[in-house]
């Protein structure tokens, strides 16, 4: 009698387990769909990162520098993101503070001026060779130098 309660018990338990993977393979599955669907969604022409993600896995995606991993951790939570970066610098995190959203604000600001003082500058630039350039064709050598002595002047 007790013999075959123990079978009854191990053909449960044998069952149970049957179930138990194939759950665990149906929601791997699913799993496995859900990463390759939400790889292909891009922020800003960035790939997202999960921040639990093993860079050791070939299946995961590894930021290209340092820089980039900043950017995606930046884009997933500006408040601060733990980003997981074993490979990339050793550490078991990698921890970016809410200021790091305004100081690259200001930077790109600040680029920005520098940007747009370079194209002035440019412009005037361009503005002396055309006049320079119309002197040149125009005129004759003759009045050529006296007109850019005047210019000069």
């Amino acid at each position: 009698m007790q013999e075959l309660k123990h079978e009854q018990k191990l053909r449960i338990q044998a069952k149970q387990q049957i179930r138990r993977i194939h759950v665990s393979q149906t929601v791997g599955r699913n799993l496995g769909e859900w990463e390759k669907k939400r790889s292909k969604r891009k922020i800003r022409g960035l790939c997202l990162v999960r921040s639990d993600a093993d860079y050791s896995q070939p299946n995961s995606q590894m930021p290209r520098s340092l820089f980039l991993s900043y950017f995606y951790s930046l884009f997933l939570n500006p408040k601060t993101c733990w980003l997981d970066s074993k490979s990339i610098l050793g550490l078991d995190h990698f921890i970016i503070p809410n200021s790091a959203a305004l100081s690259f604000c200001l930077f790109y600001i600040y680029v920005g001026f520098i940007v747009v003082i370079l194209l002035r500058l440019v412009l005037r630039f361009m503005d002396f060779i055309f006049l320079y350039i119309w002197l040149v064709v125009i005129s004759d050598w003759s009045t050529v130098v006296g007109k850019f002595w005047i210019f000069m002047e």
